[in-house]
């Protein structure tokens, strides 16, 4: 028990020191990057020093750490440094992250721990989340909120993010629900039920709360996405069942997009009665895409006054600041994000950053989509993955 316990130590801490992060109130300061990003270099070291058999590095992380490096070099010559510095820490500390997850999810048992309670706590953060806003929607941590007063936003402030995390949730506890579905089938609901209600609670809870605190955000981007990833990953989990049981690939996809299509109406109808209290969600689209299109054309002339290495980490403020005219000051005077990724990056990394930055995704994309082609266990977990990847990705497109 105590072995077990102390092997678990250092990647509980891990997500402890995550969620600490996820609920600390402006945990985008610089200040919260250096505690946060401190607190988890802290927790690797020691689980390098202590467990060095479980710590086991791949080759390959060599190139992101010669990338950062050479970032920074580069940030450093151009005297662009200490701006840079909290975007710096934090990239670090995700690729620490990234690394220790890696090394832990070699075991599978450790894996399946790890999983199962990664689900625990995004389900008691939704839970908070959901209850901090109806008890007092207009505050948070006994605070008014500058913005997004009307829509549930977390501690991130902002509704997008919020809904970006809860969608992620989601997607996580979907893919455990779906896996069940599959092993049991639905020819005895309440055997399903029973089994799910015993031994996946969890998952259920977050299956539901992060659900209505999604709608709750009114992300119309956020919860279309979320909608899109979860019917995607229905098809995917139904076509890779047939496939196991030697079944055609196609049968049964006329009930399985029903069932989608049910889903989509009911969240779509939720979020609709939402908008209609809290006001104008469903429309003030064409409003929207205006603000957008000043935002890119504002941005995306920026990126041609340094194309190649952009105008360094952490830039994003001064840049704004900079480019702000008579014309555009009423939209980029509120904003603290290009509210697309590609621009963000080729901002503030140019050409060689943006490429990068999808250089390392790929190769890890890449590396998932093989281990769905040679692993024989946690295949689902691996969907679930790309899955959420693909909500971030796709939300980042436009929040």
């Amino acid at each position: 028990m105590f072995s077990r316990a102390k092997t678990m130590f250092a990647f509980g801490l891990l997500l402890l020191i995550l969620s600490g992060a996820t609920l600390f109130f402006g945990a985008d300061a610089p200040l919260a990057s250096y505690v946060f990003s401190t607190l988890i270099f802290v927790t690797a070291g020691g689980w390098f020093l202590f467990a060095p058999n479980q710590a086991q590095l791949p080759a390959t992380a060599i190139v992101p750490a010669f990338l950062l490096a050479g970032f920074f070099a580069m940030d450093v010559y151009w005297q662009r440094i200490a701006l840079a510095l909290p975007e710096y820490a934090s990239l670090a500390a995700a690729g620490v992250v990234f690394l220790m997850a890696r090394a832990w999810a070699r075991a599978s048992e450790r894996a399946i721990w790890a999983w199962e309670a990664l689900i625990w706590i995004m389900a008691a953060i939704a839970i908070w989340a959901l209850i901090d806003f109806v008890v007092a929607p207009e505050n948070l941590f006994g605070q008014v909120r500058p913005f997004h007063t009307d829509r549930l936003s977390m501690s991130f402030l902002s509704a997008n993010t919020a809904a970006t995390w809860l969608g992620m949730g989601f997607l996580i506890a979907l893919s455990q629900i779906i896996k069940v579905c599959v092993r049991l089938g639905f020819q005895r609901p309440v055997i399903l039920m029973e089994e799910l209600g015993r031994h996946h609670l969890p998952a259920l809870i977050l299956f539901l709360s992060s659900f209505l605190a999604l709608v709750l955000t009114a992300s119309r981007a956020g919860l279309s996405f979320t909608l899109l990833a979860a019917a995607l990953l229905l098809l995917w989990e139904i076509d890779a069942a047939r496939r196991q049981a030697g079944e055609r690939a196609g049968k049964g996809l006329g009930t399985s997009l029903l069932v989608i299509g049910s889903i989509a109406a009911l969240a779509l109808t939720l979020w609709a009665f939402y908008a209609e209290i809290v006001g104008a969600r469903t429309t003030g689209l064409e409003e929207d895409a205006n603000v957008r299109a000043v935002m890119y054309r504002a941005y995306g002339a920026s990126i041609a006054d340094s194309p190649i290495i952009g105008h360094g980490l952490g830039s994003f403020e001064a840049v704004n600041n900079r480019i702000m005219t008579a014309d555009n000051a009423s939209v980029l005077a509120i904003q603290g994000a290009a509210h697309n990724i590609e621009l963000q990056w080729l901002m503030q990394g140019g050409v060689l950053g943006a490429l990068a930055m999808w250089g390392v995704l790929a190769f890890i994309f890449g590396s998932i989509w093989q281990g769905l082609r040679v692993r024989r266990r946690m295949r689902a977990q691996l969907r679930a993955v790309l899955a959420v990847s693909l909500l971030v990705i796709l939300h980042g497109q436009v929040d």
